[in-house]
This record gives C-alpha cells, structure tokens and sequence, in this order.
C-alpha cells in the first residue's frame, strides 16, 4: 500500500538536459503545423501568399522561443518531480504535488517504459492499477540504481529493470 515513509531518504533529480532535448522533440511538430495554420489564416485574411518560406520563417520563430524557454520547463520538472529512495520504499513525485510512496515489499510488478530518449521503470504497487513512474534519465545514475539495489529485498520485481 502507499503510506509515507519512515526514515529519511535519498532524493535525485532527473537529468535537465535530457528532458530538454525530450520537450524540444515533442514540441517541434506542433510547432510545424501551428506554423502552417498560422500562415494559412494569413494568406486567407489578408492576401499573402502562402509559400513554404513564409511557413518556415514562422516555424524558426517559434522554434526559437519553444527553445529558449524549454531549459526552464525542463528544470522546473526536475527540481519540483524529485524522486526519492528510503530504506522501506520509494517515493517519486509530479509537478501538481502529488507524492507517490511504494513500500518495497508491495511492489507486484514492474516494467520498463522508454519514450524517445527517456526511460522509466513503472511499479505497480499490490491492489493499485496505476503505476508509479520512476525515471531511470538521471545525472547520478549510478548512485541511484545503488540506492535501489542496497534497499529494495532480493527478488523484488524493480531490481530486474536497473539497465
């Protein structure tokens, strides 16, 4: 079940430039078709012509404050989404302030999700059908799969996912 945890933790942070380039490759073809509308609307109201140069010049333009602004998005999601490694489980939380904590003992399964160039382990604690992401796109990876593997009991199923 979820409790909180007992005993001071070990917290980590994900990697900011990972999810720097993960927000800048998700964002760029919504970019691409907000800049194909937009010049689109514009030729129609307004007798421009609509050409590819124009829908590229739009494009760059967003392009380039989508990227100017994701390095802040992407610290904002580590510093404020920490995850947690405690002695009876771990803890990992989102960005509205919600906190997940697992006890090691009540996770029944686990699995590797990757998504372009970010990975997590999803644990699924005993009676709950969501699970709780943990990121494996850490500075200090190593230190946290150690944390991991000197608390979580032997055969535990997230101990198979620590790649």
């Amino acid at each position: 079940m979820t409790t909180s945890p007992s005993t001071e933790g070990k917290q980590f942070k994900s990697s900011v430039l990972s999810m720097f380039i993960f927000i800048v490759v998700m964002g760029a073809p919504a970019l691409l078709c907000a800049a194909v509308a937009v010049c689109s609307r514009r030729s129609h109201e307004i007798g421009l012509p609509f050409d590819l140069d124009s829908i590229l010049s739009v494009f760059a333009r967003m392009l380039l404050f989508h990227t100017t602004l994701s390095p802040i998005g992407a610290w904002m999601l580590s510093t404020f989404c920490p995850t947690t490694i405690f002695s009876d489980g771990i803890t990992t939380q989102s960005l509205m302030g919600d906190e997940r904590f697992v006890r090691w003992q009540d996770i029944t399964r686990a699995r590797t999700f990757r998504f372009l160039n970010l990975k997590w382990i999803l644990v699924y604690p005993a009676g709950e059908r969501k699970a709780i992401q943990v990121p494996l796109f850490q500075p200090r990876k190593a230190e946290f799969i150690q944390e991991i593997q000197r608390f979580a009991p032997p055969g535990n199923p997230i101990l198979n996912h620590l790649r």
